[in-house]
């Protein structure tokens, strides 16, 4: 018989923290699983780590690519093997906690109406310390109900809107097997998780367990820092926003109007990697270097999504610049126009209440 639940862990020069990655998922309470880990061509020493592992539980399974594929096609060779019908994304530099499969299984195992389960995680660095209270941690709680089935509609609604992967990254879900369908989306670099939980949540509704079981680590070797230096944030989500624009009832909205307005949201997540010292002017400056090294970070298609992010940024520079010459005895402030688009899409109807509600899910 197959093993309740498949946890996938990609692996590309993952040694530094793979001993406790690995220690993680054998310290779970629920033992019937297989872990799944697929090492991307690593020159360090994580083949040999993992080939321990795997020689001393038989549950771990593992395969060594013939050459580097990229995170999210690596994620996609661990699914193709998965046998569970419970699938648990992880990370080689992530911690799960003893309760998360258990926990996720039973959610899932309760309410056959739920296609996806992600759990609260805490933040941590390189050393495995809580992170700096700096760095911005939103809880799905913020945006929907926890511990209860949510509608899918509403989950995609407010991701959308603010651009926030507030479901988690992969530590933190776990989701039904038969919605694998064709895995992430290779396309992108940072916003592939966001974008494959949306569309596993085609297939059924959502469940926030609002429970500390997972650490997601960040440090300055991890894919997010180096996709944040390098503005790839940015890249996938005018490519998100492009795909998902027919799910905003935007009334109206040209695609224009619609991703100016995105790029003005876009650039309060650029100011907070700047003060948080994830993202500066050199770092920017030295991604063309990091193209010419043909890492495969960039392709023509993110070079024309750039293009389009900077005319409509500067288009939003520009019509702000003139509105604000018109304006000068009562000029708009931001939150003001804001609120009025968020008004026009009918997301936050109940302000005479005190409420702001994205269809019933109350929003702080």
């Amino acid at each position: 018989m197959p093993p309740l639940v498949s946890v996938c862990m990609p692996v590309y020069n993952g040694a530094k923290y793979l001993n406790e990655a690995i220690e993680s998922i054998l310290a779970q309470t629920l033992n019937d699983f297989e872990l799944i880990i697929c090492d991307d061509a690593s020159t360090d020493q994580s083949a040999a780590l993992i080939s321990t592992y795997a020689q001393q539980d038989k549950r771990i399974r593992w395969s060594s690519n013939d050459k580097n594929l990229g995170l999210f096609a690596n994620y996609n060779a661990c699914l193709k093997l998965a046998t569970a019908p419970v699938v648990k994304p992880f990370a080689q530099d992530d911690i799960l906690h003893p309760e998360m499969l258990a926990t996720v299984h039973q959610v899932l195992q309760s309410h056959p109406e739920v296609a996806l389960v992600s759990v609260r995680r805490r933040w941590i660095d390189g050393s495995g310390c809580p992170a700096d209270q700096s760095v911005s941690i939103n809880s799905a709680s913020k945006y929907c109900p926890a511990n209860t089935p949510v509608s899918a509609g509403e989950v995609i609604k407010a991701s959308l809107l603010y651009i926030d992967n507030f479901i988690g990254e992969p530590c933190t879900v776990a989701f039904r097997s038969h919605l694998i369908g064709d895995g992430f989306n290779i396309r992108f670099h940072q916003l592939g998780d966001l974008e494959y939980w949306l569309r596993i949540l085609d297939g059924g509704q959502y469940y926030f367990v609002d429970q500390n079981l997972c650490d997601f680590r960040f440090h300055p070797a991890s894919t997010s820092t180096a996709n944040a230096k390098h503005m790839l944030h940015a890249v996938d989500t005018i490519r998100l926003m492009k795909i998902y624009q027919g799910r905003l009832p935007l009334q109206g909205e040209t695609e224009e109007e619609f991703l100016q307005k995105v790029v003005t949201i876009l650039g309060s997540h650029i100011t907070g990697f700047v003060n948080n010292n994830q993202l500066s002017l050199e770092s920017v400056r030295q991604t063309e270097a990091m193209v010419a090294t043909a890492t495969g970070k960039w392709d023509e298609s993110d070079f024309q999504i750039f293009r389009e992010l900077t005319f409509h940024a500067l288009n939003a520079l520009g019509r702000a610049a003139q509105n604000s010459a018109k304006s000068v005895a009562q000029p708009a402030t931001t939150s003001a126009q804001a609120s009025s688009w968020l008004r026009r899409l009918q997301i936050f109807p109940d302000k005479a209440a005190g409420k702001e509600s994205l269809d019933g899910v109350v929003k702080p």
